[in-house]
């Protein structure tokens, strides 16, 4: 036998199976030899998905970011879309009953914004536009004031008295009356828009106004006349007063005429002006030294009367009288005792 096969016939002999290992000792190892592998692999690989997941969470939040800013360096040349702020349109001359603006209570010298509905129940209630016009509702009536040019009646009655007027452009309507049936277009006018479920109404005053139908067709009407303007399209014109029953519930919602420090003149254009009289003296040299009377009184004391009830009150303090001729008011002195 060589030395080579010795050394083999050793290691056989070394290798020849010992006693059987313990199942205790078997349990042991394998756990270690497992413990082993978990620490050198599964946690190994699990670092590596971790490091993965962050590394692409890293790039889909720069990507993000890199987006909006490309949006935010993009949408200044976009502008947001908004309705215009409101403004000051008009304020509140009186009120005699019950009215509100956007659900509250509206009162004497309350400012009236763009977009306000104000609503009267009932009472009625005056109101000046920053242009002059003098607005009147009726009771039971809600008109939305658009613009200083614009309102819109949604249901009863508005007055309109445009003498003072001065519109924002010259030569356009000084105010605009936009009703369902139709717009109504003051011309320089004093009159009544109506809009009940049956129609369209208006009656003129003074001066002329222009109708624009919803179906597109205009109609005019001047001082003395009335327009019923129907849900079937017919229209119905006819002749009117310029004073009498029609018009008292606006000369009772116009605001308060004070007399105190006011000229007797001052008084009677009032008159001339609210009631669609024409004011003459009997005796024309009365005329000059009668109206620069200067009246006394107290704020309230002609609150509420109509013109002609108005001078039952103040024309026996300057010795005077009058008498109704038509549609003249005639001043003359008081008959002697």
């Amino acid at each position: 036998m060589t030395e080579e096969q010795d050394e083999v016939a050793v290691l056989v002999r070394l290798a020849r199976a010992s006693a059987p290992i313990a199942s205790e000792r078997l349990a042991r190892v394998r756990t270690s030899v497992h413990d082993a592998w978990r620490d050198e692999y599964v946690t190994r690989h699990a670092r590596q998905v971790r490091t993965r997941r962050w590394v692409i969470a890293g790039a889909l939040v720069t990507a993000t970011a890199c987006a909006l800013i490309a949006v935010a360096l993009w949408r200044p040349t976009r502008t947001s879309v908004s309705g215009p702020a409101p403004v000051l349109v008009a304020h509140i001359d009186r009120v005699t009953g019950e009215a509100t603006a956007a659900s509250a209570p509206v009162t004497t010298g309350a400012a009236v914004a763009s977009g306000s509905t104000v609503t009267t129940s009932t009472g009625t209630l005056a109101m000046t536009l920053t242009s002059g016009v003098q607005l009147r509702l009726d009771a039971s009536s809600t008109v939305r004031a658009d613009s200083v040019s614009d309102v819109t009646l949604e249901r009863g009655a508005l007055y309109v008295d445009s003498t003072g007027a001065h519109p924002t452009e010259p030569g356009a309507s000084p105010i605009s009356i936009h009703t369902p049936a139709g717009i109504v277009r003051d011309v320089g006018t004093q009159f009544e828009v109506r809009f009940t479920s049956a129609g369209l109404r208006i009656r003129v005053r003074d001066g002329r106004v222009r109708v624009s139908r919803a179906n597109g067709e205009d109609v005019r009407a001047t001082a003395g006349e009335e327009l019923v303007s129907r849900s079937d399209g017919s229209i119905d014109r006819r002749s009117i007063g310029r004073t009498g029953s029609q018009w008292v519930w606006a000369e009772r919602a116009a605001p308060t005429f004070s007399v105190e420090g006011r000229t007797l003149g001052a008084f009677l254009d009032w008159v001339s002006r609210e009631g669609a009289w024409t004011v003459t003296f009997a005796d024309g040299n009365l005329a000059a030294p009668a109206r620069a009377f200067v009246l006394s009184g107290k704020p309230g004391l002609l609150k509420g009367l109509t013109p002609v009830e108005a001078l039952d009150v103040v024309l026996p303090t300057c010795g005077l009288r009058y008498r109704i001729d038509r549609q003249r008011v005639v001043i003359e002195r008081e008959a002697s005792k």
